[in-house]
């Protein structure tokens, strides 16, 4: 069988077996060609055929089924080669060519049969023309519905009574309405695209504004979302405002949106106080017309219930005859549910057996008391100060217990904060006068308040510095305008910082670093100030001795400097006559080492022959060696033209240059963005050749190699990269790679002459950069250098 078949695909274009069909059979010229007529016609109607469908998916980019598609373009073509076969068999009967297009022809029918039982189902499902119309115009309809209902949306925004803000994720506003741009001066054009918080928080909120919108981002969690909350915002003007917002999360366009609702509430906060007010006095006139106020009931649910604080009447025996709003609220009742109900049914046993304790006390004392009583809520326990007095009837027989409760939970924790705050003053006071000098002064300079170390530096008693101003310690050291320009500071509010230098009661002179702190009333206007001290006379001597260690070390450095430039100009021009004078006889020795491989090759035996290809290799090394001294000699005498330069042109065409004539498809090339430079385009260009070249030759024999260029910002200054996967180097010596002849490698291996790294070094050193290595044995290494990011313009160095 295997033998067949290797004979069958051996002879598959022989028609040598069989005789042409002309001579198979009687075939008449017209049913001959009548035969091969049809063949033909069958066979260009079923190559047409492919092209017409690949012409169509050509156009049509969404189309489904593109298996089914080319499968039967493929089946079709299939059984037009048959016929076309059959026709040439006339001439060429290459029936093995035919039998094994027949096979391939049978296997893609089979093929398009399977994908027919499997896809027509589908086909057959999909929408028609009509349905697809009809959707297409009932989309139509819905986005028209969309875009009425947005303008109905932006109407209602437009013609909201409150201020509505959109904000996104960033926190910038995306909308804002009519009614925000009245309350907060602020345009929409001017607060479209503006971070709310900077618009109109005010300072002390935008830490907890930022803190929550982080947390929300981060968590999904919010203590506002869904809750109206009362806080101030800062107008256009700077003028802060009591308003009452409510946010709300949505999404739109695949965006988080947070839509707030803001009110003004200035005028409820008004009429909280005047109801506060209006409560101090309630208290007594309730005693006074108790009787007449119940009978005018109407009248005080229309106060108690705007009240802020918690108001109810119960009577002797403990049922509820009156609440306000605020209770119902707070203990989620209605008014119908408390009232003839007591305190056990909506409190525990505990807290109501108290509430029925100061009730009975009340009844009994005939006075008014006030207590505080702990009353617990859905967040805990909270304090409340309960004032309970007895309502009479006419006769004076009481008939009920009236209470008012107000919450002070939030009051009670300000006081523990502010005794926590004393205390905390006083501790920092203490350790102030333990460990400075301080002093303070009223708005006019005048002493007030002395510690002991200011006496002690001062060597005055606190009784002869009371009531004096500061001339009494002035040296007279500082001139006038420093004096002035420390009480111009002070007097606008702001603090003061600086050095200076007094004089005590025995004359003796000491340094001191002064910090003056204003304290301001209500107007801003500073009312005293405070003085912080220390002693520093002890690091004033140091530092004028070391200022004059510095005047004599910089006179040193000078000198050295103009040593060190002179022969750095007598080495760089002896450097350069040195290898210029070289060229000549190198050329020389070269060439007749040419002339002897040449010309004499035949009379030399194979260690003449190695020992003349040695004399020719070492003396072009030493060739290269003097080019690059004189490239480096160059580069120190080099005149630098800075431009801008295209970094990434100038990267791509050295990397170009250096793959021409050798075998780059081994590397892998990582070139990131690079920004543009300031330099001299000649020299900066030869720091990309020989940082590059380097990387090609180092990392040769990786595969693949890997070179990577990159770009950031380093100490204000454009800073590039090299790095490649290569061979590497111990990085402890990575200090020796910018000098001249250093080399971590073997010649041998790696050739080269140790001058690249450090022209490389010079060049950007002349450019106000700097240079610098890392690397690892076997891990690869990364060459960096920086550049000064300016853009000055064509200029010389």
């Amino acid at each position: 069988m295997g033998r067949d078949i290797i004979d069958f695909f051996k002879k598959l274009l022989d028609g040598s077996d069989w005789p042409p069909r002309w001579h198979c059979g009687k075939w008449t010229d017209f049913h001959g060609w009548l035969y091969i007529v049809s063949d033909l016609l069958v066979w260009s109607a079923y190559f047409s055929i492919p092209l017409i469908i690949i012409r169509y998916i050509s156009r049509k980019q969404d189309i489904r089924f593109i298996r089914l598609y080319f499968l039967f373009a493929a089946f079709i073509l299939a059984c037009g080669a048959t016929h076309f076969l059959d026709a040439i068999a006339f001439w060429l009967p290459v029936y093995r060519l035919n039998a094994l297009t027949r096979l391939i022809t049978g296997i893609l029918s089979w093929t398009t049969v399977f994908y027919l039982v499997k896809y027509l189902p589908l086909a057959f499902s999909l929408r028609s023309s009509g349905e697809l119309e009809a959707e297409i115009e009932q989309r139509k309809k819905a986005e028209k519905q969309s875009r009425d209902a947005e303008r109905q949306v932006q109407d209602l925004f437009d013609a909201a009574p409150d201020a509505v803000i959109v904000i996104n994720e960033e926190g910038h506003i995306t909308r804002w309405n009519p009614k925000a741009a009245s309350l907060f001066g602020w345009t929409a054009e001017d607060a479209m695209d503006q971070p709310l918080s900077s618009l109109i928080v005010p300072e002390q909120y935008r830490a907890a504004h930022q803190q929550g919108m982080a947390r929300y981002l981060r968590t999904g969690q919010s203590d506002i979302l869904g809750k109206t909350i009362e806080l101030q915002a800062r107008t256009r003007e700077g003028k802060e405002i009591d308003v009452a917002l409510s946010i709300s999360p949505t999404v739109t366009n695949g965006k988080r949106l947070f839509v707030g609702f803001i009110r003004d509430i200035t005028w409820q906060k008004k009429s909280q106080e005047e109801i506060r007010k209006l409560n101090a006095g309630l208290e007594k006139r309730v005693l006074e017309r108790t009787r007449e106020l119940y009978e005018s009931q109407q009248l005080l649910h229309a106060i108690v219930d705007n009240s802020a604080a918690v108001i109810y009447v119960k009577d002797l025996q403990g049922k509820y005859l009156l609440v306000n709003q605020l209770f119902c609220e707070l203990f989620h009742h209605g008014k119908e549910e408390v009232l003839a109900r007591t305190d056990y049914d909506f409190f525990p046993r505990e807290a109501a057996d108290a509430f029925r304790e100061m009730d009975l006390r009340v009844a009994r004392a005939n006075r008014t008391l006030k207590e505080e009583e702990t009353v617990p809520q859905d967040d805990g326990i909270h304090t409340y100060i309960s004032v309970k007095s007895t309502l009479r009837e006419a006769g004076g027989q009481p008939y009920a217990v009236f209470g008012v409760s107000t919450d002070i939970t939030e009051l009670k924790a300000v006081e523990d904060n502010l005794r926590k705050s004393l205390r905390e003053v006083s501790d920092y006071k203490f350790a102030l006068d333990e460990s400075a000098i301080v002093a303070i002064t009223d708005q006019k300079g005048i002493i007030t308040h002395v510690n002991n170390n200011f006496c002690k530096i001062s060597k005055y008693g606190r009784e002869e510095l009371i009531g004096q101003d500061h001339r009494i310690i002035n040296s007279g050291y500082h001139p006038k305008p420093v004096i002035r320009d420390l009480w111009i500071t002070i007097a606008h509010g702001k603090i003061w910082r600086g050095e200076l230098k007094n004089r005590a009661k025995d004359g003796s002179y000491y340094w001191v670093d002064t910090t003056i702190v204003p304290f301001l009333n209500e107007s801003g206007k500073p009312y005293q100030y405070v003085a912080i001290r220390a002693d520093i006379t002890h690091r004033k001597k140091v530092e004028e001795e070391f200022h004059q260690l510095n005047e004599e070390l910089e006179e040193r450095v000078n000198l050295r400097t103009i040593q060190l430039e002179s022969a750095r100009k007598e080495m760089e021009s002896f450097a350069y006559s040195v290898s210029h004078d070289l060229r000549a006889p190198l050329r020389a020795v070269v060439g007749f080492a040419s002339i002897l491989e040449e010309e004499y090759s035949s009379r030399l035996d194979d260690e003449a022959r190695r020992i003349t290809s040695v004399i020719k290799h070492n003396t072009l090394k030493m060739g290269h060696l003097i080019d690059d001294l004189l490239a480096f000699s160059r580069a120190g005498r080099q005149e630098i033209v800075r431009t801008t330069i295209d970094t990434e042109k100038m990267v791509r065409e050295v990397i170009r240059e250096l793959s021409t004539g050798n075998s780059m498809n081994h590397i892998e090339w990582i070139l990131h963005p690079l920004a543009e430079a300031n330099g001299d385009t000649h020299t900066i260009r030869q720091v990309w050749v020989n940082l590059i070249s380097n990387a090609i030759k180092y990392s040769r024999g990786q595969d693949p190699a890997r070179i990577e260029i990159s770009h950031f910002i380093h100490d204000g200054q454009h800073a590039f990269c090299v790095k490649d996967n290569g061979v590497g180097f111990n990085n402890k010596y990575k200090d020796k790679l910018f000098r001249v002849f250093q080399r971590l490698h073997d010649a041998e291996e790696f050739e080269g002459t140790g001058v690249g790294l450090a022209l490389v070094e010079k060049i950007v050193s002349k450019h106000g950069g700097r240079v610098w290595g890392e690397g690892e044995l076997g891990k690869g290494a990364r060459f960096c250098f920086s550049l000064p990011a300016g853009r000055e313009g064509d200029q010389h160095i």
